[in-house]
């Protein structure tokens, strides 16, 4: 017997290949935000064609991801989160969408075109503890950053910028003030390397000296290879 919920059946006329159900898995994965394969696994995702659009390594924990797909069960998907944990405390503190044209995070646009993804894994690394020593990222000197690094994986040619919005009450222990934090991305996942590929990012709102939600806009032009790395900088 089940209990339990059910968002969605898919029903189809002919047997799938091993390819076409990682292509049907992937979109449901996306979709409701739920790793493929679970965390820490190693699957990979396809899009509607069969193309391998995420292949995250060591970081397939709390996959998530926006796109546009007309072919994959007409996909479009403007906003995620993982489902891991609960509503109110998730595994993960971030939550993307997209933002071209006129969206905004309250309300996303969809993706500029079809076949456009962008989908974001971490390492497992906590979010309560920082690493120890002063590091200079993007001509901006940081005492410290979270442990979990976010890789994020551009597929298509998506414009305009997308939003990450972390949960500042978990970073930290919550004692981490939203006027000392910043997104850094890389093309690697060191950081502090001083070079010309570090970019820096201050909250776009919520930014206040005490805890709560914060969002940051991130052009998509500044994912300039196909992967790009993300921490969250303490001042």
């Amino acid at each position: 017997f089940y209990t339990g919920s059910i968002a969605e059946i898919a029903s189809y006329t002919t047997n799938h290949t091993s390819t076409e159900r990682v292509q049907v898995e992937s979109y449901l994965s996306i979709k409701y935000g739920i790793t493929l394969g679970g965390n820490g696994g190693t699957a990979s995702y396809r899009n509607s064609s069969g193309t391998v659009i995420w292949t995250g390594g060591s970081y397939n924990y709390d996959i998530i991801g926006i796109g546009r797909d007309a072919n994959n069960g007409g996909l479009d998907q403007r906003k995620s989160n993982t489902v891991n944990g609960t509503v109110a405390v998730p595994n993960d503190v971030i939550v993307i969408a997209n933002g071209a044209a006129a969206g905004t995070f309250a309300s996303p646009a969809a993706m500029t075109n079809n076949g456009d993804y962008l989908l974001m894994g971490h390492n497992n690394g906590s979010v309560s503890t920082l690493t120890s020593g002063t590091f200079n990222h993007a001509s901006s000197d940081f005492a410290s950053r979270t442990t979990r690094i976010w890789q994020a994986t551009k597929t298509g040619s998506p414009t305009g910028n997308f939003f990450i919005q972390v949960d500042m009450s978990r970073i930290n222990g919550g004692t981490t003030a939203n006027n000392k934090i910043a997104l850094l991305i890389d093309d690697n996942a060191t950081f502090g390397e001083g070079v010309i590929s570090e970019k820096k990012y201050l909250p776009a709102s919520g930014y206040s000296t005490t805890g709560g939600m914060v969002t940051f806009t991130v052009p998509y032009s500044d994912l300039s290879g196909t992967s790009m790395y993300f921490t969250l900088g303490v001042a």
